[in-house]
């Protein structure tokens, strides 16, 4: 039998809380997250569940080192057997975009509107690798661009944020994510803010994308109704 392939991120009695507010009546630390425990593996999916509030985007956040100085975090997350827990900033800087890739819910409010959708994704790609020349970023933009399936990548490329659909600014942001090669994906109600034929498609491409590459996926929902049944569906 072949043995189980190492987890990319391990996340052991991960407890988070909020100190209160000045404002706030409560007299201690209000714990939102009680002792979460799970394993990311190459290639495959793992979908966080859990109504609006339950503390899936806390947890998600908690990897990748943002959350508001209020919050008080234990436990381990370690990523590729590296503890994240209390590592630096600039460490965490090199993690999030480079070891972690992140796709969010609101690709238009996450993308900056005055700059074309391909000086972003470059400027993701120049963040993490500094040798990386201007044509070579633009090259390459195109060619995770054709990756994800945009129509038209160099049109997509030159384009602004309010050219393009919802469904082509999410393909965009899954470019952006798995530009510097991740070894995992936190993807944040990817499809909230699309309609149901473009969820089903954007789904699919992730599902795709994890096998392809070998990626490990965090995908956060609160609605498992639209679950596609291949090649997404992790066993």
């Amino acid at each position: 039998m072949t043995p189980a392939a190492e987890p990319t991120l391990s996340v052991l009695d991960l407890r988070i809380s909020f100190a209160p507010t000045a404002d706030s009546a409560a007299a201690r630390p209000r714990e939102v997250v009680h002792g979460i425990g799970f394993d990311l593996h190459p290639g495959r999916v793992l979908a966080l569940v859990g109504e609006s509030g339950s503390g899936k985007s806390v947890t998600a956040m908690s990897v990748l080192g943002l959350l508001p100085g209020t919050a008080r975090v234990s436990g381990s997350i370690r990523l590729g057997g590296q503890e994240l827990l209390g590592i630096d900033n600039d460490t965490l800087r090199k993690v999030r975009g480079g070891r972690v890739g992140t796709i969010f819910q609101e690709p238009m409010n996450a993308l900056n509107p005055v700059f074309t959708i391909g000086n972003q994704i470059a400027e993701a790609l120049r963040t993490h690798d500094r040798s990386l020349t201007a044509a070579a970023a633009g090259s390459r933009v195109l060619d995770l661009l054709e990756q994800v399936e945009v129509r038209d990548p160099r049109r997509i490329a030159r384009s602004y944020p309010h050219e393009a659909s919802g469904g082509q600014l999410q393909r965009a942001m899954i470019a952006m994510a798995i530009g510097n090669d991740p070894l995992a994906l936190i993807a944040d109600e990817p499809t909230t803010a699309l309609d149901v034929t473009v969820q089903a498609q954007i789904l699919a491409l992730i599902g795709e994308l994890t096998a392809r590459l070998g990626t490990s996926v965090l995908l956060i929902t609160h609605d498992m109704g639209w679950w596609p049944t291949s090649p997404m569906t992790s066993r």
